[in-house]
Protein backbone atom coordinates (compact mmCIF):
# COMPACT_ATOMS: atom_id res chain seq x y z
CA UNK A 1 0.00 0.00 0.00
CA UNK A 2 1.29 3.40 -0.76
CA UNK A 3 0.29 6.56 1.27
CA UNK A 4 1.50 9.88 0.96
CA UNK A 5 1.66 12.08 3.76
CA UNK A 6 0.49 16.14 2.35
CA UNK A 7 2.61 18.13 4.48
CA UNK A 8 0.53 21.45 5.41
CA UNK A 9 2.65 22.70 8.42
CA UNK A 10 6.16 22.64 10.25
CA UNK A 11 7.24 22.18 13.47
CA UNK A 12 8.98 25.14 15.22
CA UNK A 13 12.46 24.81 14.39
CA UNK A 14 14.26 24.49 17.45
CA UNK A 15 11.95 21.20 18.59
CA UNK A 16 12.68 19.28 14.73
CA UNK A 17 16.26 18.18 16.05
CA UNK A 18 14.65 16.15 19.00
CA UNK A 19 11.17 15.60 17.27
CA UNK A 20 11.21 15.88 13.94
CA UNK A 21 8.80 17.06 11.22
CA UNK A 22 5.25 16.35 11.10
CA UNK A 23 5.34 13.53 8.63
CA UNK A 24 7.75 11.29 10.27
CA UNK A 25 5.80 12.08 13.67
CA UNK A 26 2.77 10.89 11.35
CA UNK A 27 4.50 7.18 10.28
CA UNK A 28 5.71 6.36 13.44
CA UNK A 29 2.54 6.32 14.94
CA UNK A 30 0.86 4.74 12.03
CA UNK A 31 3.41 2.65 10.60
CA UNK A 32 2.91 -0.14 13.80
CA UNK A 33 -0.58 -0.86 12.13
CA UNK A 34 -0.08 -0.64 8.52
CA UNK A 35 3.80 -2.47 8.45
CA UNK A 36 3.02 -3.64 4.57
CA UNK A 37 2.57 0.50 3.88
CA UNK A 38 5.28 2.67 2.40
CA UNK A 39 5.11 6.39 3.09
CA UNK A 40 5.84 9.34 0.76
CA UNK A 41 5.50 13.35 1.50
CA UNK A 42 4.29 16.27 -0.53
CA UNK A 43 5.52 19.08 1.18
CA UNK A 44 2.66 21.17 -0.21
CA UNK A 45 3.54 24.13 2.06
CA UNK A 46 7.26 24.44 0.71
CA UNK A 47 5.97 24.46 -2.73
CA UNK A 48 6.32 21.07 -3.84
CA UNK A 49 2.78 20.20 -5.99
CA UNK A 50 0.17 17.88 -5.94
CA UNK A 51 -0.12 13.97 -7.94
CA UNK A 52 -2.36 15.43 -11.20
CA UNK A 53 -3.95 11.75 -10.79
CA UNK A 54 -4.74 11.36 -7.54
CA UNK A 55 -5.09 7.67 -7.90
CA UNK A 56 -1.13 7.54 -7.82
CA UNK A 57 -1.53 6.79 -4.09
CA UNK A 58 -3.58 4.51 -2.20
CA UNK A 59 -4.96 6.67 0.70
CA UNK A 60 -3.85 10.17 1.59
CA UNK A 61 -2.81 11.85 5.31
CA UNK A 62 -3.40 15.55 5.58
CA UNK A 63 -1.38 17.04 8.76
CA UNK A 64 -1.70 19.94 11.19
CA UNK A 65 -0.73 23.02 10.11
CA UNK A 66 -0.24 26.85 11.75
CA UNK A 67 -2.41 28.12 9.08
CA UNK A 68 -6.16 28.75 8.91
CA UNK A 69 -7.67 26.95 6.58
CA UNK A 70 -9.95 30.22 5.22
CA UNK A 71 -6.37 31.86 5.03
CA UNK A 72 -6.71 32.88 1.29
CA UNK A 73 -3.32 30.85 0.20
CA UNK A 74 -3.20 29.67 -3.26
CA UNK A 75 -2.22 25.50 -1.85
CA UNK A 76 -5.10 25.36 0.34
CA UNK A 77 -6.86 26.49 -2.90
CA UNK A 78 -5.45 23.97 -4.17
CA UNK A 79 -5.64 21.26 -1.71
CA UNK A 80 -9.26 21.36 -0.98
CA UNK A 81 -9.44 20.84 -4.80
CA UNK A 82 -7.51 17.96 -4.71
CA UNK A 83 -9.56 16.66 -1.37
CA UNK A 84 -12.78 16.71 -3.53
CA UNK A 85 -11.22 14.99 -6.28
CA UNK A 86 -10.26 12.27 -3.86
CA UNK A 87 -13.80 11.72 -2.48
CA UNK A 88 -14.90 11.67 -6.17
CA UNK A 89 -12.52 8.40 -6.76
CA UNK A 90 -13.35 7.17 -3.67
CA UNK A 91 -9.81 7.14 -2.23
CA UNK A 92 -9.40 7.14 1.54
CA UNK A 93 -8.13 10.31 3.40
CA UNK A 94 -7.31 10.98 6.94
CA UNK A 95 -7.13 14.29 8.43
CA UNK A 96 -5.43 15.66 11.45
CA UNK A 97 -6.04 19.25 13.30
CA UNK A 98 -5.67 21.46 9.63
CA UNK A 99 -6.48 18.52 7.99
CA UNK A 100 -10.14 17.88 10.03
CA UNK A 101 -10.52 21.34 8.94
CA UNK A 102 -9.60 21.69 5.74
CA UNK A 103 -11.57 18.23 4.34
CA UNK A 104 -14.77 19.99 6.64
CA UNK A 105 -14.22 23.30 4.54
CA UNK A 106 -13.49 20.84 1.15
CA UNK A 107 -16.42 19.23 1.90
CA UNK A 108 -19.33 21.95 2.85
CA UNK A 109 -18.51 22.79 6.50
CA UNK A 110 -17.86 25.59 7.91
CA UNK A 111 -14.14 26.58 10.26
CA UNK A 112 -13.21 29.52 12.16
CA UNK A 113 -11.20 30.70 14.98
CA UNK A 114 -12.91 29.93 17.92
CA UNK A 115 -14.31 32.12 20.19
CA UNK A 116 -13.40 29.68 22.96
CA UNK A 117 -9.72 30.12 22.69
CA UNK A 118 -6.88 27.93 22.77
CA UNK A 119 -7.17 23.99 23.33
CA UNK A 120 -3.87 22.83 24.47
CA UNK A 121 -2.71 19.85 26.51
CA UNK A 122 -4.42 16.75 27.66
CA UNK A 123 -8.27 17.19 27.22
CA UNK A 124 -11.46 13.99 27.75
CA UNK A 125 -13.34 13.34 24.48
CA UNK A 126 -16.18 11.22 24.55
CA UNK A 127 -16.33 8.67 21.72
CA UNK A 128 -19.72 6.61 21.68
CA UNK A 129 -20.26 5.72 25.67
CA UNK A 130 -16.28 6.05 26.39
CA UNK A 131 -14.25 8.68 27.52
CA UNK A 132 -10.72 8.93 26.13
CA UNK A 133 -7.49 11.19 26.88
CA UNK A 134 -6.65 13.44 23.35
CA UNK A 135 -3.18 15.61 22.85
CA UNK A 136 -4.82 19.28 21.71
CA UNK A 137 -3.49 22.68 19.98
CA UNK A 138 -5.63 24.67 17.92
CA UNK A 139 -7.75 27.61 18.22
CA UNK A 140 -9.38 26.57 14.80
CA UNK A 141 -12.31 24.74 14.80
CA UNK A 142 -15.29 23.27 12.51
CA UNK A 143 -18.44 25.19 13.55
CA UNK A 144 -20.74 23.26 11.50
CA UNK A 145 -20.06 19.53 9.69
CA UNK A 146 -20.37 19.14 6.20
CA UNK A 147 -24.22 17.58 5.19
CA UNK A 148 -23.74 13.21 5.58
CA UNK A 149 -20.74 13.68 8.04
CA UNK A 150 -21.20 11.87 11.33
CA UNK A 151 -19.74 13.36 14.65
CA UNK A 152 -17.61 10.39 16.08
CA UNK A 153 -15.98 12.15 19.32
CA UNK A 154 -15.71 15.92 21.00
CA UNK A 155 -16.49 17.43 24.25
CA UNK A 156 -17.58 20.83 25.25
CA UNK A 157 -14.84 22.73 24.29
CA UNK A 158 -14.56 21.05 20.53
CA UNK A 159 -18.03 19.42 20.25
CA UNK A 160 -17.39 18.37 16.28
CA UNK A 161 -13.65 16.61 17.73
CA UNK A 162 -13.60 13.89 15.07
CA UNK A 163 -15.98 13.45 11.97
CA UNK A 164 -16.27 10.37 9.53
CA UNK A 165 -17.96 10.64 5.94
CA UNK A 166 -20.08 8.81 4.09
CA UNK A 167 -17.00 7.89 1.83
CA UNK A 168 -13.71 6.57 3.08
CA UNK A 169 -12.62 9.31 4.69
CA UNK A 170 -12.34 10.70 8.63
CA UNK A 171 -10.54 13.02 10.20
CA UNK A 172 -9.77 14.16 14.03
CA UNK A 173 -9.05 18.15 15.12
CA UNK A 174 -6.59 16.15 18.35
CA UNK A 175 -3.03 15.21 17.57
CA UNK A 176 -3.09 11.06 18.06
CA UNK A 177 0.68 11.38 16.26
CA UNK A 178 2.01 13.73 19.41
CA UNK A 179 3.78 13.17 22.58
CA UNK A 180 3.41 14.49 25.91
CA UNK A 181 7.19 15.43 25.54
CA UNK A 182 6.53 17.35 22.53
CA UNK A 183 3.57 19.46 23.60
CA UNK A 184 5.57 20.08 26.97
CA UNK A 185 8.57 21.48 25.11
CA UNK A 186 5.80 23.67 23.26
CA UNK A 187 4.08 24.99 25.84
CA UNK A 188 7.18 25.66 27.93
CA UNK A 189 9.13 27.15 25.02
CA UNK A 190 6.28 29.36 24.05
CA UNK A 191 4.80 30.21 27.72
CA UNK A 192 3.86 34.11 27.42
CA UNK A 193 4.65 34.63 23.96
CA UNK A 194 2.89 32.22 21.62
CA UNK A 195 0.70 30.71 24.62
CA UNK A 196 -1.59 32.63 26.97
CA UNK A 197 0.36 31.87 30.82
CA UNK A 198 -2.75 30.80 32.37
CA UNK A 199 -3.65 28.59 29.21
CA UNK A 200 0.32 26.82 29.38
CA UNK A 201 -0.01 25.90 33.16
CA UNK A 202 -3.34 24.90 33.07
CA UNK A 203 -1.87 22.47 29.76
CA UNK A 204 1.44 21.23 32.48
CA UNK A 205 -0.53 20.46 34.95
CA UNK A 206 -2.87 18.57 33.54
CA UNK A 207 -0.83 17.09 30.76
CA UNK A 208 -0.49 12.58 30.07
CA UNK A 209 -0.33 10.07 27.42
CA UNK A 210 -3.02 9.09 25.14
CA UNK A 211 -1.52 5.96 24.34
CA UNK A 212 -4.98 4.20 24.21
CA UNK A 213 -6.29 6.59 22.19
CA UNK A 214 -3.62 6.88 19.80
CA UNK A 215 -3.69 2.96 19.05
CA UNK A 216 -7.43 3.29 18.95
CA UNK A 217 -7.14 5.89 16.00
CA UNK A 218 -4.59 4.17 14.47
CA UNK A 219 -6.31 0.84 14.39
CA UNK A 220 -9.40 2.49 13.13
CA UNK A 221 -7.34 4.68 10.19
CA UNK A 222 -5.45 1.45 9.24
CA UNK A 223 -9.09 -0.26 8.90
CA UNK A 224 -10.17 2.45 6.68
CA UNK A 225 -7.17 2.12 4.29
CA UNK A 226 -6.85 -1.42 3.92
CA UNK A 227 -10.80 -2.18 3.89
CA UNK A 228 -11.17 0.08 1.03
CA UNK A 229 -8.56 -1.07 -1.27
CA UNK A 230 -9.81 -4.10 -0.73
Amino acid sequence: MQICIIETGLPPEECIPEFGQYPQMVEDWLKPFLTQADFSVISIVNGEKLPLDASKFDAYIITGSKHGVYVKLEWIASLEKFLRDLRDKNIPIFGICFGHQIMAQAYGGKVEKSDKGWGLGSQSYRFDDNDYSVLVLHQDQVLTAPEGAKVLAGNDFCPLGSLQYDFPAMSVQFHPEFTSDYLKDLATRFRGSRFPEDIVDKALNGLNEQKATSQMIAKQVASLFTQTRN
